[in-house]
């Protein structure tokens, strides 16, 4: 279905019907952008372009007979008028939205600071901890909770952003009181320390992991598939807008860019 659809934008690229944006003047125009489920698409805001996507997204439904949800779908405009934002949207039949939003956890929006997103991160885990306290779990039940649901809450924002020490030391602080505490009012001293629980099974731990150090662990994984795959599309983004050369080694000794992004000086 992707396929499908990558070849419709291709065709009417070849005609210029639809141009999409443009990213760097090396870098070849973003049109669409597909993960899981969700598909994100870009474009001009012109008349021409709103039509030869409309002719991209009619004729994808016949084929494949395949209906965009349109409760679920927005339209995001920059710098344009409100005159064409409003025609764009009705030829298109989608409602316009501003930022910011919400994307995987990740709060987007123009200038979006960082202490903001951590805010999200820490919320997001107080709440599902705060849910869970009153149930009767046995200890196992506990750490197991913790591995595979509360510690996949912030993931997509660890691997992205670099994560304050105070933030990291927040996590695993709500972390360590949901191990031991069986209620707010039956509050218990931790018997091992959160060091040992974060330690290896065959070491003696729980096989727990500290935050800040999944966190640094992703963004090398990151590094080193850019490393590994630099013709992927957002390598080579990068690549040209912070890399002083083409050779990809210089991703681990250069410095920050000037006002480059967050997730680049995570990288």
């Amino acid at each position: 279905m992707a396929e499908v659809l990558s070849n419709l934008i291709k065709s009417k690229q070849s005609v210029s019907h639809w141009e999409g944006i443009q990213v760097h003047r090396l870098i070849e125009p973003i049109t669409h952008s597909q993960f899981a489920d969700d598909t994100i698409l870009f474009g001009e805001a012109t008349m021409k372009e709103a039509k030869g996507i409309k002719e991209v997204l009619d004729k994808y439904s016949k084929l494949l007979d395949q209906v965009m949800n349109m409760d679920k779908s927005q339209i995001f405009f920059f710098n344009t008028e409100r005159l064409l934002q409003n025609c764009i949207s009705h030829l298109l039949g989608l409602k316009i939205a501003d930022l910011p939003l919400k994307y995987l956890g990740i709060r987007i929006n123009m200038g979006c600071r960082q202490s903001h997103i951590w805010e999200d991160v820490l919320n997001s885990c107080k709440i599902k901890l705060e849910q869970w306290k009153n149930r009767w779990l046995i200890q196992a039940g506990r750490i197991l909770m913790i591995k595979f649901v509360l510690s996949a809450v912030p993931i997509y924002s660890m691997q992205c952003f670099q994560m304050p020490s105070l933030v990291g030391a927040k996590l695993d602080g709500y972390l360590k009181k949901f191990v031991w505490d069986r209620a707010k009012e039956h509050k218990k001293i931790p018997l091992i320390n959160w060091d040992t629980m974060c330690m290896r099974k065959e070491d003696g731990g729980a096989g727990l992991r500290k935050m800040s150090l999944q966190n640094l662990a992703l963004g090398a994984k990151l590094s080193w598939k850019m490393y590994k795959s630099p013709n992927k599309l957002w390598c080579r983004i990068f690549q040209k807008k912070y890399l002083d050369s083409d050779d990809f080694e210089r991703i681990f000794t250069i410095a920050d860019a000037y006002r480059s992004s967050p997730t680049w000086n995570f990288l």
